[in-house]
């Protein structure tokens, strides 16, 4: 069922309309960019809907901007809003959390912290790839559309069926813990994912991420939502075997 998004200054019939209207919002905007104060009017009525609403307005808000999140580990593409405060100091946000206006999930938190754990190593393995398999005007098919991408428009994933949920469940039952026991930081300041309190366990779950994900990722369309019927083409298509690169032991 449809949840409507209610900013007593606007109101959306559903959250993907709510959707399609903060993110052409955010891509108008330039890195650095101050938000006009007919944008941010809507904003600070958004910000009222975040799960952590106290702490990202702080002292009070003075103003919004837009800048590369906080973990942006060079990835150009990413972008998200910015709080300044009127003491100075500055946090992100996400519109789609306030716009879904409750708490991730601690395992969406887990899987997030576990992303940015073999995050380089991911990164260097779709640098490679893409060079191995660009063409003359620096793009390359996407198995699943056959539209072709250029580097910042490609997403690495985990090819099915060791998908990333399920190398997550089988590190957290490795290690008898759950979803809600695993030992994450608390949310803070100029953070966007959580990170493992236990520094024994990044070593720990880099080797097993490694063994567990059949060793090879795969390019696609970041742009492009996977249906589960998308999904099981994918482990049978021609062009997904070609575009996989083996993850490097560190």
């Amino acid at each position: 069922m449809a949840k409507p998004v209610d900013l007593g200054i606007k109101y959306f019939d559903t959250q993907k309309a709510a959707i399609a209207f903060f993110m052409p919002m955010l891509h108008s905007y330039r890195r650095g960019q101050r938000v006009k104060d007919e944008d941010a009017k809507f904003l600070r009525a958004l910000i009222e809907r975040h799960p952590g609403r106290d702490q990202k307005i702080g002292v009070g808000i003075d103003f919004f901007f837009k800048d590369a999140p906080p973990d942006d580990h060079g990835d150009l593409s990413q972008r998200c809003f910015w709080i300044q405060r009127t003491d100075g100091s500055q946090t992100d946000f996400s519109y789609r959390n306030c716009i879904k206006g409750e708490p991730p999930s601690m395992k969406i938190l887990v899987m997030g912290a576990m992303r940015d754990c073999v995050r380089e190593e991911i990164t260097e393995a779709r640098r490679v790839l893409f060079d191995d398999l660009k063409n003359e005007e620096e793009k390359i098919q996407c198995p699943a559309t056959g539209k072709w991408i250029s580097y910042w428009e490609t997403h690495a994933d985990h090819q099915a069926p060791m998908t990333s949920e399920v190398i997550a469940k089988a590190c957290i039952d490795s290690h008898q813990l759950t979803w809600e026991t695993f030992p994450l930081s608390k949310s803070r300041d100029c953070q966007s994912a959580a990170t493992f309190t236990d520094p024994d366990l990044i070593p720990k779950f880099k080797d097993f991420h490694r063994r567990m994900s059949a060793n090879h990722i795969v390019l696609t369309d970041k742009n492009r939502n996977l249906s589960e019927g998308d999904k099981h083409r994918l482990r049978t298509n021609k062009k997904v075997r070609q575009a996989t690169l083996h993850l490097r032991a560190s």
